[in-house]
């Protein structure tokens, strides 16, 4: 599951986001266990979405 979750390219998107939107948050945020982890599961979500929606 992690070679498909790096895969997918969900994670430099998520930062995209910061630069639409104007709002660039502080490394500490970035680092922060819980935003990781967040970031983490939409990959995973993502991922089953892919492979069960065919």
């Amino acid at each position: 599951m992690a070679l498909r979750e790096n895969s997918i390219c969900l994670y430099p998107f998520l930062q995209l986001t910061e630069v639409e939107t104007g709002i660039i948050l502080p490394p500490e945020i970035h680092e922060h266990p819980v935003i990781c982890r967040l970031q983490a599961l939409a990959c995973h979500l993502v991922t089953f979405l892919m492979r069960y929606n065919r």
